[in-house]
């Protein structure tokens, strides 16, 4: 598997790939109504997105970043929370208090759910929120997760933001946490596992053509 980093305008076709690969997705949990996707031409510089590629190609696994935030009315995360006008603006204070120190917000993330050895994609996609923290010389990453999903972040270094419990959303169907990355704890809060397959990311990281990849890593 390789993954990539990656604007719209050096590479248009994955960036419709992940695009279209997030509305299958969430469309087949009912959940297409909360997919939030920047608007992107063959032109545009943002939003950088990463994406997974099998052996063959294939995109199977992405994100974007939202940002680095400029302000906390760019985060989507307390606009999730709107259930529970205390978490949010716990979260929007949170987000305001950070922003100095450089933060981005992940969003639509996915992963085929026919790929083989999901498992150890959905671990590489968590992993890669780390990898994205040091490609934009960030200090945190942010964002909301399914609970069903929230043990892979926390397992990659993600912590839950203290007092905020989980939120229904987007419907009363799931519950949605907050979670937060800190570039200077991430690795320590992350699985002996995941530290050790960061590290062998790290050795695999390939320079790559401008015109192909911002960043790269062979996994």
């Amino acid at each position: 598997m390789w993954i990539g980093f990656y604007r719209p305008a050096d590479r248009y076709d994955l960036w419709e790939a992940y695009a279209e690969g997030a509305r299958r997705t969430y469309r087949q949990y009912g959940a297409e109504h909360a997919l939030t996707l920047l608007p992107a031409d063959p032109e545009s510089a943002t939003p950088v997105f990463a994406v997974v590629r099998d052996d063959d190609g294939k995109v199977i696994a992405g994100w974007y970043a939202n940002g680095p935030l400029k302000a906390v009315n760019q985060a989507f995360a307390p606009s999730e929370f709107a259930a529970d006008p205390v978490s949010a603006t716990m979260i929007a204070e949170w987000v305001n208090h950070v922003l100095p120190d450089g933060a981005i917000e992940l969003k639509a993330g996915w992963v085929d759910s026919e790929a083989q050895q999901k498992g150890a994609l959905a671990n590489l996609v968590a992993r890669s929120f780390v990898h994205g923290l040091h490609f934009f010389g960030v200090r945190y990453a942010f964002g909301t997760v399914a609970q069903h999903a929230a043990r892979r972040w926390s397992g990659a270094g993600a912590r839950p933001l203290p007092g905020i419990p989980p939120t229904a959303y987007p419907d009363e169907r799931y519950l949605t946490s907050f979670y937060h990355w800190d570039v200077k704890s991430a690795f320590r809060y992350s699985t002996p596992e995941q530290r050790r397959l960061f590290i062998g990311d790290l050795q695999h990281t390939q320079p790559v053509p401008a015109a192909e990849a911002l960043h790269g890593v062979a996994a």
